[in-house]
């Protein structure tokens, strides 16, 4: 099989128009909220309030050459975001439903109206830090929605030195003094391992210097800490991609996919992950999942392109040739084993129509390649 280098531009694009419903319909939400260690909280209070209409969403523009076995992004480590811990201020989002849960964790919210978009909400719970979570609800949901489980991480007790500290440290990063405040942020990290927020801070300092090593080390303990809004995770997945660590990468992605499932980006480059790992089928069901969110029809040229691979591997002739010819007509700057390969495809398929199309492009394009003397007797044969 041909290697590949797969190039991605991302690019954050915002969702524009109004809601599309006037007339709701209404149904359950239940979920689970559990301690990072998985035990149940009992007696915490859920909320869900409503996002206002719109908002932004990550999609993703490329474009592709060949060369090497793996997918590199094309977008480059400097276009890397700064990101945050991913609050949202809710005092203003209107309630629409509200629960509290069992002695198991469980909860559920009866009443509420879908189509919608809304931020689930466990805040002053005893002992743990606040948390959210974005959550879309979608109509094709049925009568009963399940949420993701909503993980409690403990929370730090922070003495008053430190609070000044923090607050200094924020001052600096405000003022654009990064030198200033990294030293004082790793003053804090030496005395607080467990402080997320100074992980993240350290990160985005890392990230202005283009210290991509340190920062990704620090997104990571923040992930690990908890930290798993869809900003930090999709960067710390940029990172960790852009340095073909294609597995340490998925649990990042799974993170996005967790709480946005339509995130063209995560679904993308999860597939292109599973891909360079030679897990075809893993990756074709994220494709399938990407393309279903387009409509079923994507001019993606590497999308287009590492589907139509994808298909090839697992001997789905038919749709290797459908998406690596839209590859093709998209603008895709196809060597001469690439047409050999597609021309292939379609004589697997007896489609002798198309094959004799490439070969002739083949042998138009190409005065020179391995094996042209038996092109061109199939081509005259055809």
């Amino acid at each position: 099989m041909k290697k590949i280098f797969l190039f991605v531009m991302v690019l954050t694009v915002p969702l524009l128009g109004q809601k599309l419903y006037q007339q709701f319909d209404y149904i359950s939400v239940t979920g689970r909220v559990i301690s990072r260690g998985g035990t149940p909280v009992a007696g915490c209070l859920v909320e869900l309030r409503e996002l206002p209409s719109g908002g932004v969403s990550e999609h993703s523009g490329d474009a592709m050459s060949g060369g090497d076995s793996s997918v590199s992004p094309g977008w480059g480590r400097s276009n890397v975001a700064a990101v945050s811990s991913g609050s949202r201020n809710i005092e203003n989002l209107k309630k629409v439903g509200w629960a509290r849960t069992d002695k198991e964790g469980h909860y559920k919210m009866d009443g509420i109206p879908v189509p919608g978009d809304y931020v689930l909400i466990v805040k002053g719970q005893k002992g743990f830090k606040k948390t959210q979570i974005p959550l879309r609800v979608d109509k094709a949901v049925g009568d009963v929605f399940k949420a993701q489980d909503l993980i409690l991480d403990k929370y730090v007790e922070i003495d008053r030195k430190t609070k000044k500290k923090l607050k200094k440290a924020d001052k600096f990063l405000k003022a654009g003094k990064l030198d200033d405040a990294e030293k004082l942020l790793n003053e804090i990290k030496a005395e607080h391992q467990d402080l997320s927020s100074v992980y993240v801070s350290l990160g985005n300092i890392y990230l202005k210097k283009k210290d991509y090593a340190n920062a990704y080390q620090a997104l990571a303990r923040a992930f690990k800490l908890g930290e798993q809004n869809p900003g930090l995770c999709m960067t710390a997945a940029r990172i960790s991609f852009s340095s073909h660590k294609f597995t340490e990468t998925l649990p990042y992605l799974n993170a996005v996919l967790d709480q946005k499932p339509n995130d063209l980006n995560a679904l993308y480059l999860n597939g292109v992950c599973h891909y360079n790992l030679h897990q075809f089928k893993e990756a074709e069901g994220f494709f399938e999942r990407y393309l279903k969110v387009e409509n079923g029809q994507s001019h993606e040229v590497s999308f287009l392109y590492v589907y139509g691979m994808t298909e090839m591997a697992l001997k789905h002739n038919d749709k290797a040739a459908l998406y690596l010819n839209l590859a093709y007509q998209g603008g895709l700057k196809a060597d001469a084993s690439y047409l050999k390969n597609l021309a292939g495809l379609y004589l697997s398929t007896k489609n002798n129509k198309d094959a004799k199309r490439i070969l002739g492009d083949l042998l138009n394009k190409f005065p020179k390649f391995e094996g042209r003397e038996e092109a061109q007797k199939v081509f005259n044969s055809l």
